[in-house]
């Protein structure tokens, strides 16, 4: 049933990134609300293979703000930051999600984990057909930037150093222009 799950969620990605490419993507606004939105996703990761002995924790400090954006979107990219988080740690370690208001304008969601990011995947991280993970993947990192800059209105970036770990970022603004939120 995982299998069958898993299958269905890259179909829908697929298609939502195809759309995208091709300008055909519509937004549906929805009013969201941080925290109980970061409890689903830990919810839903909680039953994924990447799970397995690896700790997915909200950091306490998260604000819980509320703001009209793509939810769907927005779950695809934060979700995506979390599974590539997870992939990348190694076992026994934690996944720290997070999200913060910035100057009352911006929601920054941010991922954290303890691993490092060479320079030289660095450098290639949001090219489309880019990955660490072999052929047919590649997709995550590219969708995450494409979704959340050209769509969102955001900024999706990522710090990596050796002593700190990587935490990837998603700074959306808190009033999405043109955003309606329908009933």
């Amino acid at each position: 049933n995982r299998g069958a799950n898993n299958l269905i969620e890259e179909i829908k990605s697929q298609r939502l990134l195809s759309a995208a490419e091709s300008g055909e993507l519509v937004l549906s606004c929805k009013m969201v609300e941080t925290v109980p939105f970061l409890k689903e996703l830990a919810e839903q990761y909680s039953q994924h293979e990447v799970m397995v002995n690896k700790y997915l924790h909200i950091d306490p400090k998260a604000e819980n703000i509320v703001f009209a954006t793509d939810k769907a979107l927005l779950r695809r990219i934060v979700g995506n930051m979390i599974k590539n988080a997870l992939e990348a740690t190694m076992p026994g370690s934690p996944v720290t999600v997070s999200c913060s208001l910035l100057d009352d304008t911006e929601v920054e969601f941010s991922v954290h984990n303890k691993s490092f990011i060479s320079k030289e995947v660095q450098l290639q991280l949001f090219n489309r057909s880019f990955s660490t993970k072999g052929v047919g993947r590649g997709i995550g990192t590219y969708s995450m930037k494409l979704f959340g800059e050209k769509f969102l209105k955001g900024k999706v970036s990522f710090e990596s150093t050796r002593d700190k770990g990587t935490t990837f970022f998603l700074k959306v603004p808190k009033h999405l222009p043109g955003c309606k939120v329908h009933k």
